[in-house]
């Protein structure tokens, strides 16, 4: 396989690698390319896409460190979940990653994507090869999600109406408002999340499954970072709180004016975060 240029949601581009696959513990092949040179930085990305979401911060870290864009299992070129799934196979894809990275790894988890790399981040500690540093933005209260939902969800995508499918996900999931789902009707970010439609019934089971550890986090060393909007929904910060308060060295930062989506609409300003804090 040869180098390319992964393209994100709004076009742009970026050279990547050729794509690598890490084996996790039950032989998922765990899909991941890179670009850029210094330090490695992991992008774990959000609920219901694809790595290709990860590239607009990738193209600004890429000047300092090497950029590592993960497919989460399930999604883009990643094993698929299997029947069985349950969250904690992810936890194990993310440490598989981190086991195939030259140290020192920053690990940077975005919403369901957090959840992956905090728990990546317990296993790679746990069998020796600690991350260095840990940045989580927005992990979500996963198990939420109401039985209804997800049926209607799972038999839409049966009759293959994918679209219907994404905005019953988009408004009755992730609480966008209908008129906002109207109007991002075959955006790219609506194609992202459509290519990715495979994965929504088992990602929604799966977080609803999920519960914290206290204290299993309270046992994670490593140095975090939570990020916060301060226009996301009210919803998402207690879950930031309540991490901060468990992790031993755990630090809150908030982005000005931003929502749940910064890292595709301040890039530059994400990247800026989470280069500062990787080189502290």
């Amino acid at each position: 396989m040869t180098a390319g240029r992964a393209r994100g949601l709004d076009g742009a581009a970026v050279d990547t690698a050729p794509v690598r696959h890490a084996v996790s513990a039950d032989g998922t092949p765990v899909a991941f390319e890179r670009t850029g040179h210094g330090p490695a930085i992991v992008l774990v990305h959000g609920g219901f896409v694809d790595r290709r979401a990860s590239v607009p911060v990738a193209t600004e870290l890429a000047r300092q460190f090497t950029v590592v864009l993960v497919d989460r299992r399930g999604h883009g070129e990643s094993g698929p979940y299997r029947d069985d799934h349950a969250i904690e196979r992810e936890f194990e894809d993310v440490a598989a990653v981190v086991a195939a990275l030259p140290r020192p790894v920053t690990l940077v988890g975005h919403s369901y994507g957090a959840w992956c790399a905090l728990h990546g981040a317990l296993l790679s500690a746990r069998s020796g090869v600690p991350v260095a540093r840990l940045v989580l933005y927005e992990p979500p209260p996963l198990w939420d999600v109401r039985d209804p939902v997800i049926d209607r969800i799972r038999s839409t995508l049966a009759a293959g109406a994918t679209d219907e499918a994404v905005a019953i996900l988009l408004r009755d999931v992730t609480g966008i408002p209908g008129p906002t789902v109207e109007r991002l009707q075959g955006s790219p970010f609506w194609q992202l999340v459509s290519a990715n439609a495979r994965g929504f019934v088992p990602e929604l089971e799966a977080g609803r499954r999920f519960a914290i550890d206290p204290e299993a986090v309270r046992t994670l060393s490593t140095p975090t970072l939570l990020l916060v909007g301060t226009e996301s929904p009210p919803f998402l910060r207690p879950v930031t709180d309540r991490l901060a308060s468990l992790l031993p060295d755990a630090r809150v930062r908030e982005i000005e004016g931003q929502g749940h989506g910064a890292m595709s609409s301040v890039p530059a300003h994400f990247a800026a975060l989470v280069a500062e804090f990787a080189r502290s």
